[in-house]
């Protein structure tokens, strides 16, 4: 299963939105596919005892979910030139190695100006720090707040791209599965 991160706990985002037009995208490819809003985490008991058992056990189910998710594409607004804090903390819960080793990922990246490539390019080096296979086609949505509109993307360019990455990610996996890894 392809899980899709949605990496702000912001309500009603563009990026929520954004994550269940690929949803459909690998849906319409027949892949599987489920999405992981952060907004929906627990994270009051996260930041009152950040790695305490209770807070890994409110945790469980999302953590076992990116644990066991064949794929991961993260799907990242730009905050403050970086990543929203949010998602480097669920990260650090993150069950090692299985939520990362040997694990392919994809990005994509909102944003204004420059289409989030700051906190994608950060959250690829995390990626590349555990070990996982970090999937070269990255998908940098541009000005995202004049392109959507009605929950669609406007852009047939943007749109031509994530089907493009979704079509080739998919490839990816297919290929990293004919060999295993130590």
């Amino acid at each position: 299963m392809n899980l899709i991160i949605v990496c702000t706990n912001r309500k009603n985002s563009l990026t929520a939105i954004t994550a269940g037009i690929v949803k459909k995208i690998y849906e319409n490819l027949k892949e599987s596919a489920e999405i992981l809003d952060l907004k929906d985490l627990p994270f009051e008991q996260t930041i009152k005892d950040p790695f305490s058992p209770k807070t890994q056990n409110s945790l469980k189910l999302y953590l076992d979910k990116v644990a066991q998710a064949e794929s991961l594409i993260m799907v990242c607004p730009e905050y403050n030139g970086g990543i929203p804090g949010l998602i480097k903390h669920f990260i650090d819960h993150w069950i090692y190695p299985d939520s990362f080793v040997y694990k392919p990922v994809c990005f994509i990246g909102l944003g204004g100006k420059f289409g989030a490539l700051n906190p994608i390019s950060h959250l690829e080096s995390i990626f590349l720090y555990r070990h996982s296979f970090v999937f070269p086609i990255r998908v940098f949505i541009q000005n995202i707040s004049e392109i959507m509109k009605e929950d669609k993307i406007l852009d047939d360019n943007i749109n031509q791209l994530l089907l493009k990455q979704a079509k080739n990610f998919i490839k990816f996996k297919k290929t990293l599965k004919t060999e295993s890894f130590d």
